[in-house]
């Protein structure tokens, strides 16, 4: 009972922390650091599988990753934290499916913003290297997107699947009269 409310709180933080993003671009480090408590409390009840080092793995690789993505200018540093905080909740053998829906639900914000832009005023300017509100509309709120793939993956493959015994659909019978 108390780990649906964990989840619950945890997929409350995520769409409080897209929410932030997408107002202001920006994402507060209250965010991941109150994921990772969670984290932390989550562990306290369930305690730590044999594979638990997999999530601190996971979690060191994603923030060098995304503190790379920011050094080049293609990640904001609050995503890059969120990304980090919420991989610590899931092993290595959950990594793809984490990575796979993040950047699915990154492409659906593109297309949404593809399409939202059209409709916009287009707006000329004088000096080519101006910083305009055009340019800056075509930066991307990409805390919407880690947080919306972060919570269906939660739903989809579970915290920690080392943890939780996952869906086998091969070990359903059906019993046959």
């Amino acid at each position: 009972m108390i780990s649906d409310w964990i989840l619950i709180v945890l997929t409350a933080l995520l769409v409080a922390a897209a929410v932030q993003d997408m107002a202001s671009m920006r994402i507060s480090n209250l965010f991941p650091i109150a994921v990772i408590a969670l984290f932390g409390l989550w562990i306290a009840i369930h305690g730590l599988p044999d594979n638990g080092w997999e999530n601190g793995v996971h979690f060191a690789i994603a923030l060098v990753a995304g503190m790379g993505l920011f050094a080049m200018g293609w990640f904001g540093g609050g995503d890059a934290k969120l990304y980090a905080s919420c991989a610590l909740w899931f092993d290595l053998a959950a990594a793809p499916a984490l990575l796979f829906c993040i950047s699915m639900a990154g492409v659906i914000l593109l297309l949404a913003m593809l399409v939202t832009r059209r409709f916009r005023k287009k707006r000329v300017r004088s000096n080519p290297f101006e910083e305009t509100e055009a340019r800056k509309s075509m930066q991307m709120p990409y805390g919407v997107a880690i947080a919306t793939g972060t919570i269906f993956t939660i739903y989809w493959v579970g915290v920690n699947p080392g943890m939780i015994e996952a869906f086998d659909p091969t070990a359903v019978s059906i019993p046959v009269n």
